[in-house]
Parts: C-alpha cells; sequence; structure tokens
C-alpha cells in the first residue's frame, strides 16, 4: 500500500470510525472463513500469533521496548515451531487480511475525498491554482490539448497478484462502497454482506501464485488486462472532468479527438536479451491486442445502439442509413437467388424497452461454436463492473437488455424500406449504383456526408472533425435548433418507424465483427475470410461516430451525445483499434 503521508496532514481531525468499521467489517468475515476452512484448532493459533504481534507493537508505541521485545521472541518461537502444513495457512491469512485492510483504506480514502469541499489534486483545482498564478487562460487550453503524455507498461516482475485475485479484490471495493449508501435497507445491507463473505471465501479458496513461468505472451495478455480493467473506465471519466475543468478556467472545451495521453507496451515487443520474443510472438501479441480492442467496441456499440432509439437524424445521417439498408437488402438478395421480400409476420409491435424487429439481414449471433474459437485468455463479458452488476458511477445501473431470439442484432428497421426516392436518389451519395458498400478514402466520405459544413468557418469544420474546441459549433447547432418552427423541423428530420441511428450502428458492429473474426483466424494460423469489410485503422471506426454525434447536436439531443457515445469517441483516440502501441526493442 503506497503511503500517501500529505492526504492525511491533520490526523486529529479526521473521523477514522468509518475506516476502523470497514476493517472490523471485512476482519470478522475473514474470522468466519477460516473457521470454517482451516478449522478451530489452526484458527485459535492464527490469533494467538495475531494478539502477540498486537500487543508486541502496541507496547513499542507506548516506549515499553523490554516488554515489546519479551512478546517478539515469544511470537518467533511460536512461529518457529509451526509444523509446515500449519506454516502455510497463517501465511496466507496474514496477507488476506493485509490485502482487505488495504481495501478499506482506499474505500476510505475515496469517501473522504467526496466529504471534502476541495481537493488540491483535482484537474479543477490544479487550473484554478496556475490561473492565480499568472497563467492566461489561452495559454492554458493551448498547452494542455498540443501536449501529450505516453505511459508504458512493462512486464513488472513485481506484479504477482493474478488477474483472479485483482477482480475479487474490485468486487470486495465496490460492496464497500455499495455498503456506505444510507439508504439501503436492513435487507439490502445483509444481501451486500453475503456478497463480502463470497467473495472472501473465493479469495481463500483461489490459489495465490502462478504455477508455472510466464511467457512473453503471458505478460502481454496481462498488460492488456490492465486496459480491460481499469484504464478503459477511468480514461474517458477522466477527460470529461478535464473538458469541465477546462470549459470553467478557459471557456473552452477539450475537442472530441484530443489525445492528452497515450498508452505504449513493451511486452511481447522487447527482444534485447530475451530470445523467446521472436518475431512470431510480436506478431500474435499485436494479434492479440487487436481482438481484444474489437471485442470491448463491440460491447460499447451495442450499449450505445440499445441507447439511441431516436428516429430524427440529419440528411447526412440519413442518406447513410438508406445506403447501409440498400446494399444489405441487395447483398440478401444476391445470396437468396432473387428479390428479397420483408416479412412483416415476424416483426412484432415494438414495445416500452424499444427493441426493433429483425432486419433482412441474415442474423450473425454468437454461437458457442464462435466462442470456442476465442484467443485462449481471452473470455467474452469479463470486466469487473459489467460482471459485478456494479457501474463506476451508480451501483444500481441497469445493464442493457441482451437480444433476444427473432430480434434484430444487425442495426435494421422493423419497417420495410420501401422509400419513395426522387430521381436524384436513384444512386448513391458518390453517384454509383446503390447497394455497393463504400471504399472511398476518409476526406472524400467526409466531403459528401457533411454538406451542410462545407461552407462552415475552418474553425466549425475543424470542431466537427474532433481537432479543435467544439464550443461554439455546439452552441450554434443549439441556437439553429430553438430557432427552427417545429412541425417543420420534424418534417425534415424526423423518419417515423425508423432507427437511423442503430442502422448505421448495427454496421458498426458487422464490420467490428469481421474484424474480432479476422483476428482470431490470425491468431490460429487460419487464412482470414476474404471479401468481408472490417476495420483497418481508428479513423474508419471513429468517423461514422462522430457523423452521429453531430446529428443528436443538430437534433437537440446534445445531452445524449455527450454520454457514451462521446466516451466512445474519446477511447477511440487514445486506444485506437491496437489498445497499445508496440514498442520494438532489438538491443539497448
Amino acid at each position: 500500500m503506497t503511503d500517501h503521508a500529505d492526504d492525511f496532514p491533520h490526523t486529529e481531525e479526521i473521523n477514522l470510525r468509518p475506516l476502523d468499521d470497514d476493517c472490523r467489517l471485512l476482519g470478522s468475515l475473514l474470522d468466519n472463513c477460516l473457521k470454517v476452512e482451516i478449522g478451530d484448532a489452526l484458527f485459535t493459533k492464527v490469533e494467538k500469533i495475531r494478539a502477540l504481534a498486537q500487543c508486541a507493537a502496541t507496547l513499542a508505541q507506548k516506549g515499553d521496548a523490554t516488554a515489546s521485545s519479551i512478546l517478539s521472541q515469544r511470537m518467533a518461537d511460536e512461529l518457529m515451531s509451526l509444523p509446515i502444513d500449519d506454516a502455510m495457512p497463517l501465511t496466507r491469512a496474514c496477507g488476506h487480511y493485509l490485502n482487505l485492510t488495504a481495501i478499506a483504506e482506499l474505500q476510505h480514502r475515496l469517501r473522504r475525498n467526496r466529504a471534502s469541499a476541495k481537493n488540491p489534486k483535482t484537474c479543477e483545482e490544479v487550473f484554478n491554482r496556475m490561473i492565480a498564478e499568472g497563467v492566461s487562460p489561452d495559454k492554458l487550453y493551448d498547452t494542455f490539448t498540443n501536449q501529450t503524455v505516453e505511459i508504458v507498461l512493462t512486464a513488472h516482475p513485481t506484479q504477482v497478484n493474478r488477474r483472479t485475485l485483482q477482480y475479487k479484490h474490485t468486487k470486495i471495493a465496490s460492496l464497500l462502497q455499495q455498503n456506505d449508501r444510507p439508504d439501503l435497507t436492513t435487507e439490502e445491507r445483509d444481501l451486500v454482506v453475503v456478497d463480502m463473505v463470497r467473495e472472501i471465501t473465493g479469495l481463500w479458496q483461489t490459489d495465490e501464485l502462478r504455477r508455472q513461468k510466464p511467457t512473453p505472451i503471458d505478460e502481454a495478455r496481462g498488460g492488456l488486462h490492465i486496459v480491460e480493467q481499469s484504464l478503459w473506465n477511468a480514461v474517458p471519466a477522466y477527460m470529461k472532468k478535464i473538458s469541465a475543468a477546462l470549459k470553467k478556467h478557459t471557456g473552452r472545451d477539450l475537442p472530441l479527438n484530443a489525445t492528452p495521453f497515450k498508452f505504449s507496451s513493451w511486452m511481447g515487443g522487447d527482444r534485447d536479451g530475451n530470445p523467446h520474443v521472436t518475431s512470431k510472438v510480436t506478431a500474435h501479441v499485436v494479434y492479440l491486442a487487436r481482438w481484444m480492442a474489437a471485442d470491448m467496441y463491440l460491447r460499447e456499440v451495442d450499449a450505445l445502439r440499445f441507447e439511441l432509439s431516436m428516429s430524427q437524424c440529419t440528411t447526412e445521417v440519413w442518406k447513410l442509413a438508406k445506403r447501409i439498408i440498400r446494399y444489405n437488402n441487395e447483398r440478401l438478395a444476391a445470396s437468396t437467388g432473387g428479390a428479397a421480400e420483408y416479412d412483416h409476420s415476424r416483426a412484432p409491435p415494438e414495445t416500452g424497452a424499444g427493441t426493433a424487429a429483425p432486419s433482412l439481414r441474415s442474423s450473425k449471433q454468437l454461437t458457442l461454436e464462435t466462442e470456442k474459437q476465442l484467443p485462449e485468455g481471452m473470455v467474452i463479458g469479463l470486466r469487473p463492473e459489467l460482471a459485478s452488476g456494479l457501474s463506476t458511477t451508480w451501483e444500481c445501473m441497469p445493464n442493457v437488455p441482451g437480444v433476444l431470439p427473432g430480434q434484430d442484432i444487425e442495426g435494421g428497421s422493423e419497417c420495410d424500406f420501401a422509400i419513395e426516392e426522387h430521381e436524384d436518389e436513384g444512386k448513391d451519395i458518390d453517384g454509383a449504383p446503390s447497394g455497393f458498400p463504400h471504399v472511398e478514402s476518409s476526406s472524400a466520405l467526409k466531403d459528401k456526408l457533411l454538406p451542410s459544413l462545407k461552407q462552415a468557418s475552418s474553425i466549425d469544420r475543424t470542431a466537427s472533425e474532433g481537432l479543435s474546441d467544439p464550443t461554439q459549433l455546439r452552441k450554434s447547432l443549439r441556437t439553429q435548433r430553438a430557432a427552427a418552427e417545429v412541425q417543420t423541423f420534424k418534417q425534415v428530420h424526423e423518419h417515423a418507424g425508423f432507427h437511423p441511428y442503430r442502422i448505421i450502428l448495427g454496421d458498426v458492429r458487422e464490420k467490428l465483427l469481421n474484424t474480432r473474426k479476422r483476428m482470431e483466424d490470425l491468431l490460429n494460423n487460419r487464412e482470414p475470410e476474404q471479401g468481408v469489410e472490417y476495420y483497418e485503422t481508428s479513423e474508419e471506426l471513429d468517423e461514422p461516430l462522430r457523423e452521429i454525434y453531430w446529428s443528436l447536436y443538430t437534433c437537440g439531443g446534445g445531452v445524449i451525445a455527450d454520454g457514451r457515445l462521446i466516451d466512445l469517441i474519446r477511447r477511440i483516440s487514445t486506444f485506437g483499434m491496437a489498445l497499445l502501441k508496440l514498442d520494438i526493442r532489438q538491443e539497448s
């Protein structure tokens, strides 16, 4: 546990009662577990050793070194007389007591920071201090948005905790946080304690040690799990705090694609003095990282697609949604050897949950066979905060509903796409026959999908591309929406019965599935399937999401855009399609 002496400047002013309560609670639960697991006789020995250690420490603090030395020697004699079969459980018990105490201390620090009126380490306080010291708002903004800090992950040899134990510690910390809620009923608090008992019992019954020497690929997996378990949620949450602090002190928001920090790794690329890191190992680590990136983006897109149930969108987004459906209709027709007919009998009316009926695309839900092909060590959906049912922001946040048999998972509409087209809509936006996938460059696609921004100022254009302060563009779009006549606006932007954002995100989802499947094939030394669209660069994934973002702002949904969607855009800018940039070192 890192010592943060500056966190406790005046001990007499700090209420340590909640910390003491948490330590007693976790300690008593571990005591009950040990009585069952190791028996009363050995538990009595554990208690005796703990009592001797505590008394020796107390006497030393009171200045009685002689008595403390006597008790310390007595404890040493007791330990030396223990057989190895008793010493091992005692050592493990002491380790678990210390780990649980560290979890309680961390929870208390978080509790104290929330209760504090000011935290000198927050972005807001740091920026406030810089402004007070004479740094101009413009210089503060320009310096911060133009800087990049690269954090390098290495295979640290002292990290001995297994991923399973780290997850259980995270779960216990979340339960402690939930136990702090004053509005819990007696029954709910009892259930939280029962969950703690379950996790602590699982801790004891889990081997703390790795029994095999980790390979370079194992080390790389450990680094990727750090991204999954910690950085994936921490990065967008921290960037929201940065953006809010910048807005308060400079009047300008953080650009959408700002990357004040990046992450890289040596694991799988450091060949200096390590003959086990070969070119094949490096390639495997790269494929593994891209597989995990596609998998985690896929989870976010699934949740985002469920949230974006709106039927209003900009003309550009609507054209893109029509292109996707026309292409899928023609693809299905080609695969079935004839025209595809939409089966309205399979389309139940939409319920309050906002689910959509099947699209014209054939369902490609994950099957057990697909899960069998996952890369070694990878498990779908094992993010701690999701598996535990807890959220980093609110403990009772509901999970996104899953897809039931017969539901659309590909983003199509529950209505037949039989829209009367004008003469100029017989072709796709780029003039090609409708139904062909777009393969044009990023810049060309932007020009054709954003005609409304082509005449905008250069500041607005760079803001829409995520390269500069989006404050003025957001304000302009909100003003235009507020000034628009309601019925006229609906006639232009409302598409009743359709979910254009879900259509586009369904296409994004399919390409992410293809990307993940491609990495699975490469990891298993198989030739990837040809002729399927997948994501090669982060820009390809970022483009449709930014189109949706500005469409939501145009249609009055800016507050929605600045939720899960902006978090995903910022994750893409930070992690890209490889999560961690791999540093290759042949020799130092």
